[in-house]
């Protein structure tokens, strides 16, 4: 039997620090995990963005990513 090993250090619901360019660009603080891609190793990512009326949705690398602290 073959178990997956998981590469992700956070999960979905986690909050993600937005990257300089998001926060430079856009004003994000923080982005929400929505989902994990662990094949090509990327967090799936919404934040809400007043300016579009809604959420926008990227993502970051797992080496990439660094959680949010309030």
């Amino acid at each position: 039997m073959m178990t997956m090993t998981s590469h992700s250090k956070f999960q979905i619901g986690d909050k993600l620090k937005a990257s300089e360019f998001d926060s430079e660009e856009y004003g994000l603080e923080f982005v929400t995990i929505t989902s994990i891609n662990e094949e090509n190793q990327v967090y799936h990512w919404e934040a809400y963005y007043p300016l579009l009326g809604g959420a926008m949705h990227s993502g970051y690398f797992f080496n990439e990513a660094e959680l949010y602290e309030e």
